[in-house]
């Protein structure tokens, strides 16, 4: 009975602090992005876009707020301009799910998968770090006894991931499955966004945990926050949203 208690309030302790990342994205109804913005919210256009500000806000990146129009076609690829557009843009949309202000552009770049895999095998490791992971791995029936687990995770790293933020260089790398022409999943762009403006606003490298279930439980928070963002992201772009017709995804214009 005391064992129950003492899991029961360890979840508790998890769930409070998961909870307040969860109540910091409102709905875009709430988001305080001014008067002449939410006018514009019905209607993806540069026509009901309002004029941009005096200063930098919420809701506004770079020239673009997060409802207006933007002429990209990546069906040939994008070119740098398309693609400098589409990040701004994007920018000002996390802003307005997450509430929190960038404080600087984050540049994004896009590799083809197969330059992905390439690179993500260089890593190199210890034999200790090596035999430590692979007898976690093997305790929980993931890989077997002939296998290393550090060359499974890379090969599925290079073969599922669509992108990645980098706390030390504060970029964004997009990954695309489209080898000739490098094209932009919108959502995935977004994702990789809020980890850039975590980082921005409270410091990502700051992070730390001397144990494995406290690194988990940070990844936790760290991925949640993205996901929920990502996820509300998504409802604006499907059919009826805020911004349906306008965001972008692989083989398809968007605009």
């Amino acid at each position: 009975m005391r064992r129950l208690a003492t899991v029961l309030a360890v979840t508790l302790v998890v769930l409070a602090g998961i909870a307040p990342l969860a109540a910091a994205a409102p709905p875009v109804a709430d988001a305080a992005v001014g008067d002449a913005a939410a006018t514009a919210q019905t209607e993806p256009s540069n026509e009901s876009a309002p004029p941009d500000p005096e200063r930098d806000r919420i809701g506004w990146e770079d020239g673009y707020w997060h409802n207006e129009s933007i002429d990209v076609n990546q069906s040939d690829g994008l070119t740098q301009a398309e693609l400098n557009a589409t990040v701004a843009r994007a920018m000002a949309r996390v802003e307005v799910i997450r509430e929190l202000e960038f404080n600087t552009t984050v540049p994004v770049d896009i590799v083809s998968r197969s330059a992905f895999a390439n690179s993500s095998g260089n890593s190199s490791y210890s034999e200790a770090f090596r035999a430590f992971d692979n007898a976690k791995f093997e305790a929980l029936f993931l890989i077997g006894e002939d296998e290393d687990s550090l060359g499974v995770q890379q090969s599925n790293r290079g073969a599922t991931v669509g992108g990645y933020y980098s706390p030390a260089a504060d970029s964004i790398v997009l990954v695309t499955d489209n080898e000739t022409t490098l094209q932009v999943d919108e959502l995935t762009l977004g994702h990789e966004l809020v980890h850039a403006v975590q980082d921005q606003r409270f410091g990502l490298g700051n992070v730390s945990s001397r144990t494995r279930d406290g690194a988990n439980a940070n990844s936790g928070l760290i991925e949640g926050d993205a996901n929920y963002v990502q996820e509300q992201y998504r409802q604006r772009c499907a059919e009826g949203g805020a911004w349906a017709g306008s965001c972008l995804r692989p083989d398809a214009s968007g605009g």
